[in-house]
């Protein structure tokens, strides 16, 4: 057995290098039930076993497991509470959202329909315009009978088939009573 002092040497300097370096914990102790101070547990042969309670302490251990579920109870009916909201202010939004979507679709086809039918009514109040100047007044009130089919409370299409029937009466001889029939049911408001 040789080099017996070498080896004794070896070990103790590195036994005394581990004193000389600084300690750092790399982890936090735990503390769960098996790491606690042995004044509550203690092993024996059986297993583990814990002393008995004082009143005090356990008053102290109640209260906290009280205030535990108490807490934990409040954190589950708050996380109920903003989840039924939320699901009845998203719900509320989806059935408001779609009634105003609808409600903007109608609107948007009457507009269309207005738009259509005011084209419509401009073509035939200019129609009766270009035959009223060329003088064919036959013409002229058949387009403006259009243009009130279209809007039939329009004034001006009305005062100008009443013109139309005046000059068809004044310069063809036809339609003589037709405007006098119409401005009799014509009111003014």
């Amino acid at each position: 057995m040789g080099g017996g002092g070498f080896s004794r040497h070896g070990s103790t300097s590195l036994h005394e290098n581990r004193k000389l370096l600084k300690r750092k914990k790399l982890f936090e102790k735990e503390r769960s039930f098996l790491n606690l101070k042995n004044k509550v547990f203690h092993q024996d042969s059986e297993g583990i076993t814990s002393r008995s309670l004082s009143k005090k302490e356990r008053r102290c251990y109640r209260s906290k497991t009280k205030r535990s579920y108490a807490k934990d109870r409040l954190y589950t009916r708050m996380i109920v509470f903003v989840g039924a909201a939320l699901f009845i202010l998203i719900t509320f939004g989806l059935y408001v959202n779609t009634e105003h979507r609808e409600f903007l679709l109608e609107e948007s086809r009457q507009t269309e329909r207005t738009s259509e039918r005011l084209k419509e009514y401009n073509y035939y109040i200019s129609s009766g315009d270009d035959w009223f100047n060329q003088e064919k007044y036959y013409n002229a009130a058949y387009q403006y009978r259009l243009a009130l089919e279209v809007f039939p409370r329009d004034s001006i299409a009305r005062e100008k088939l009443i013109k139309a029937y005046d000059s068809n009466c004044f310069y063809d001889n036809r339609n003589c009573g037709k405007s006098e029939a119409l401005m009799s049911s014509y009111k003014v408001n």
